[in-house]
């Protein structure tokens, strides 16, 4: 069911506490767009990003604020729509009638933003891929305090890309010691050679 959100609650402030503004979109200004898109796999981040901008962005954060997926009927109008759970080119049937009913549009896909190429002819648009922003990862592990080598780090991201669930996998594989001994345990275990996956690119904006 769609879900109108008060403008803060303390769940709100703590998310945008432990989150990794990883584009350093807080500072920037975003009320000329009306759709920002956050693409990545699941994990990458991009529910808890879009939460994050709509909570204490100064654009964004006190508006009114409706929180949907695809399935979910619309409202009638919104201030600002948060659509989450994009899994598939089906789902983004809903993106056209969004952008006619709501002032601005948050979209948290698994959909490559090229597909969204129609929807954002004309419309003033962001899109931003997580997995690509490598930073994040390393801030992660600063901020817990969990040693790493350069190394390490960058076979994990040829691996899994920025995706902070398969972080916390392979930090449980090391026993939470270090990403080093994480992705050793890794290599063992699989018995397959670290290699690249994911490409990395920068954000694109439209």
């Amino acid at each position: 069911m769609a879900g109108i959100e008060t403008p803060r609650s303390t769940a709100d402030a703590d998310v945008a506490d432990v989150h990794d503004d990883c584009f350093g979109l807080l500072d920037q200004r975003l009320d000329r767009y009306r759709l920002i898109v956050f693409h990545g796999e699941s994990g990458s981040g991009k529910s808890t990003l879009m939460r994050l901008l709509a909570t204490r962005h100064p654009d964004l954060a006190g508006r009114q604020r409706s929180w949907v997926q695809p399935i979910d009927r619309l409202p009638a109008q919104a201030d600002v729509l948060l659509i989450d759970e994009v899994q598939g080119w089906r789902d983004l049937a809903c993106l056209a009638p969004a952008l006619r009913r709501a002032r601005c549009v948050l979209l948290a896909s698994h959909v490559d933003p090229a597909w969204l190429l129609p929807w954002r002819i004309g419309v003033r648009s962001l899109a931003f891929r997580l997995d690509r922003c490598a930073a994040k990862i390393e801030r992660v592990l600063q901020r817990r305090g969990i040693a790493y080598s350069p190394g390490a780090l960058q076979q994990f991201l040829r691996r899994f890309g920025a995706n902070y669930t398969d972080l916390d996998i392979v930090l449980e594989l090391g026993s939470l010691h270090s990403l080093d001994a994480g992705m050793a345990a890794l290599a063992r275990g699989t018995g397959v050679a670290l290699g690249a996956s994911r490409p990395r690119g920068p954000a694109r904006e439209r």
